[in-house]
């Protein structure tokens, strides 16, 4: 997750109007992310906090449409469980790269589950930020 300081900041310095100790505190009793709690709230759509954490994170973001398919090979170059485990989906590939769309793309143990793939491909992996329920459409 995107340290709660740095996601908070970014939300302020776009103009939304957050109550810092509310929110954290709700965090704390709730035993939920940041994230999860802006959600519930309403305070920004998925959309919104996707563009601000690609933003953050310096990684595109990925909106897959509803009329959007993706090749059932490309989908399963990463198996269904691990998928699921780390919320990520990979929706392209080229000669030189994997293109995945991930849920929590700072996640060390996500981007360690995408290399090991891209290394058994010899690809380079290309990460993108995306939301849950885009992830849902995939």
């Amino acid at each position: 997750m995107i340290q709660e300081n740095i996601l908070l900041e970014a939300l302020k310095s776009k103009g939304y109007k957050v109550n810092e100790s509310v929110l954290l505190g709700e965090v704390k009793t709730l035993h939920k992310s940041l994230e999860e709690v802006l959600l519930e709230k309403n305070i920004l759509s998925e959309e919104d906090l996707a563009k601000i954490k690609a933003e953050i994170l310096k990684l595109p973001v990925k909106f897959f449409g509803k009329n959007e398919t993706i090749d059932r090979e490309i989908l399963n170059i990463i198996d269904e469980s691990a998928a699921r485990n780390y919320k990520i989906a990979c929706f392209a590939k080229d000669d030189k790269a994997i293109h995945v769309a991930a849920l929590y793309p700072e996640d060390n143990k996500v981007f360690e589950a995408i290399s090991f793939i891209s290394r058994q491909l010899g690809l380079k992996p290309q990460l993108y930020v995306t939301t849950q329920s885009d992830l849902q459409r995939a």
